[in-house]
């Protein structure tokens, strides 16, 4: 068992949870589907899917601030769209490989996991891509991909 591995995805959910709870007050102001894709190119599509479903339906709760049925259907669907999002996306990019960090390849799928993410959300509002929410979203998660690769201190280049 690789303790290791599980340390690493429990920081990183974390890291969602609280970036999330941080940044509730931007529009599209949630760093998950970037943190769970930055897991993705490190280890597997698996623990991205853990880190997705794990991050929203936490910080889901403590944000709205009960746990209802409504916030729990409400926690089903947004998570669904997010991790079929992240799937989507992670099988048709396949820059990259499990368990080296590119941030060209996560720029692109994180791009691409927000437009199926929006679509997906504004399907339901009786549009196909809102203005000015999926923007908002889609820059967010841009700046965050950007954020990560700038904190990143693991260069797969300088590994022994």
């Amino acid at each position: 068992m690789d303790w290791y591995k599980y340390e690493r995805i429990t920081v990183y959910t974390l890291i969602a949870i609280v970036g999330r709870l941080l940044l509730q007050w931007i529009p599209g102001g949630t760093p998950i589907m970037p943190m769970a894709l930055y897991t993705a190119s490190y280890y597997d599509l698996e623990a991205a899917v853990s880190v997705a479903i794990i991050a929203q339906f936490v910080s889901g709760i403590i944000i709205s601030g009960s746990f209802d049925s409504f916030t729990i259907i409400k926690m089903v669907m947004s998570t669904g769209l997010v991790v079929v999002s992240m799937i989507l996306s992670v099988k048709i990019i396949k820059i990259g490989k499990p368990g080296k960090y590119e941030a060209g390849a996560l720029l692109d799928k994180v791009i691409l996991a927000t437009v199926f993410l929006e679509i997906g959300t504004s399907l339901t509002k009786g549009g196909i891509f809102i203005y000015p929410d999926s923007f908002y979203h889609l820059i967010a998660n841009i700046l965050f991909v950007g954020a990560i690769a700038l904190l990143s201190k693991e260069d797969p280049k300088k590994k022994k």
